[in-house]
């Protein structure tokens, strides 16, 4: 007898290899989890996605009221401008268009820790923050010089790990039709391993509101046309 290997036993097939789900949920059974489903309640085992929103084509309503990008039945404020959908109390309403967004029984207007729970209000230094979220306005245990998101207790850091990618094809005579980028260091670092199509490279992470910097290296040895750059989208 040999003894029974548990972890060759566990999620024989992942349905999301880039995404986190023990659970391996998939409600549509079309072999794609849940958890990275562009169409979760559909099935849709293409995902194909046309218009690169994030919802694929087989449930896409391109109904959106408030314009945050987040289409109306996927939209925890449907009424309010809201991208990245932060729900501190998960009650399914989002921080914007809840009045108690942290469910402490204080109302948001008067609570000195908005989306951290402190139903006491405790604030030894009296500032205008509480103790629960003093230096710390999520509560995320990363303080808020150091904290790229500090209204959101889900993201700290740049992650570019889980991206997609937009090729526009400028030079369709230039023979390069692969897309050469690696992404390093847990998603903070993208390198272009060797010469590819003109490329965009967008984060599936949408935000209210982030501090960013960072640092281009450019290669000056062989000379070559290219072009490099940041792009941030931004809501009015």
């Amino acid at each position: 007898m040999f003894p029974l290997n548990t972890e060759m036993c566990q999620n024989p097939i992942d349905k999301c290899p880039l995404v986190a789900d023990p659970n391996e949920s998939d409600r549509d059974s079309d072999g794609v989890g849940d958890k990275c489903d562009n169409c979760p309640s559909k099935e849709n085992a293409d995902q194909n996605d046309t218009d690169v929103d994030g919802v694929g084509d087989a449930c896409d309503t391109n109904s959106d009221s408030d314009n945050d990008g987040i289409q109306d039945d996927r939209d925890n404020c449907p009424d309010v401008p809201n991208t990245n959908q932060h729900d501190a109390d998960q009650d399914g309403r989002g921080d914007l268009c809840d009045d108690d967004a942290d469910n402490d029984g204080v109302k948001n207007s008067e609570d000195n820790c908005w989306i951290v729970p402190n139903p006491g209000q405790e604030n030894e230094d009296t500032d205008s923050q509480g103790d629960a979220c003093d230096n710390d306005n999520d509560g995320d245990h990363v303080i808020d010089p150091e904290d790229n998101a500090d209204n959101n207790t889900k993201i700290s850091v740049t992650d570019f790990s889980v991206s997609d990618f937009v090729h526009y094809d400028l030079f369709p005579d230039a023979g390069e039709d692969s897309i050469k980028w690696t992404v390093r260091d847990k998603g903070r670092e993208v390198q272009e391993t060797g010469n590819s199509p003109a490329t965009s490279m967008l984060s599936r992470n949408m935000l209210n509101g982030i501090d960013f910097e960072g640092t281009f290296f450019v290669d000056d040895k062989t000379f070559d046309q290219d072009y490099v750059g940041v792009i941030f989208s931004f809501q009015v």
